[in-house]
């Protein structure tokens, strides 16, 4: 059995309940947790949602640990200036840069991936990216999904 790779994913929205940007974001989860250990960084406001599903399933989510980042809101400043929104968001980002650099953080490699999101990760970690794989063999990995109903973005960071 091969070894299993400690991946990080930061995914502000994670549900196993929602469907849009919260339920890609656990579909990845569940995705990359049948072959490797999972560290997720995610907002809090689905923490209930998720230790719910963990509680009903624990076997499944033993390689799978959940880091909780709160976002502060500025509801007064969002409704005079609706672009308050994103600047929270930016500094969500930041506090969740922070924790997954840790001090174990090691070499990183950027890899731009299209909408395909978990089936492209997973095909980095087993090696089968084809030509868009890095070079060596991957020990630890960095997911990041964004978007809404007009976009969605993906980047993998994998380290060598």
């Amino acid at each position: 059995m091969p070894r299993r790779l400690k991946v990080l994913v930061s995914a502000y929205a994670c549900s196993p309940y929602k469907g849009s940007e919260p339920g890609v974001g656990w579909g990845w989860v569940n995705a990359i947790a049948q072959h490797q250990d999972v560290w997720i960084l995610t907002a809090d406001h689905h923490r209930e949602d998720i230790e719910r599903e963990i509680r009903r399933a624990p076997e499944q989510y033993e390689r799978v640990h959940f880091h909780y980042i709160p976002r502060k809101r500025y509801t007064l400043l969002e409704r005079i200036w609706p672009p308050a929104y994103l600047w929270t968001y930016k500094l969500w980002q930041r506090a969740a840069f922070e924790v997954g650099k840790g001090p174990r953080a090691g070499a990183l490699t950027l890899i731009a991936v299209d909408g395909r999101g978990a089936h492209a990760v997973a095909e980095q970690l087993r090696g089968e990216a084809g030509k868009r794989q890095v070079p060596g063999k991957p020990t630890k990995g960095v997911a990041q999904a964004w978007g809404d109903e007009m976009q969605v973005g993906t980047v993998i960071v994998v380290g060598i």
